[in-house]
């Protein structure tokens, strides 16, 4: 569960609406605003991706994601929300209006949805706990902490 805003300045609170915990609502936008997105909770997970497919999506060594369920995630000004299929199961979602990459869903989790942690608002305490496909890494790009590492997704581990 996420920390009250009362007690680590991220997001803002819900406590007055919430009926048995604090729940914490954290937002995002692209580099222009035009799109914007929040989600209640926690995230079910947050990583590091190192795949060929996340690297030319962000223009960088990896990625930095965390999946959040789609059904606790709203967007907002979502008429400029546009998607690219990376492949027939993987798709992109962008802002139309700056190009900046926001999020990934994939068929193969059907009830998640991957932000980009760069486009997260505020400090939310959100952190990467792991690494995947190092196996496809760049290979100019040296991992130097020591979160697990994954040759493939962690559930092929």
């Amino acid at each position: 569960m996420a920390t009250c805003v009362r007690e680590s300045g991220a997001g803002y609170c819900l406590c007055e609406i919430a009926t048995t915990e604090c729940t914490t609502m954290v937002t995002g936008h692209c580099h222009c605003g035009a799109v914007r997105y929040e989600f209640e909770g926690e995230p079910n997970s947050a990583g590091y991706c190192h795949c060929s497919q996340c690297r030319r999506l962000t223009g960088s060594a990896f990625a930095p994601w965390c999946e959040v369920p789609s059904a606790n995630l709203r967007w907002s000004h979502d008429d400029n929300l546009q998607k690219y299929n990376i492949t027939e199961r993987y798709v992109a979602w962008f802002c139309g209006a700056c190009g900046a990459p926001l999020a990934t869903t994939h068929s193969k989790e059907p009830g998640a949805t991957s932000l980009l942690m760069g486009t997260l608002e505020d400090d939310s305490g959100i952190a990467p706990q792991y690494h995947i496909y190092t196996g496809s890494k760049a290979p100019w790009y040296e991992i130097r902490d020591s979160l697990p590492q994954y040759e493939r997704g962690r559930k092929d581990a």
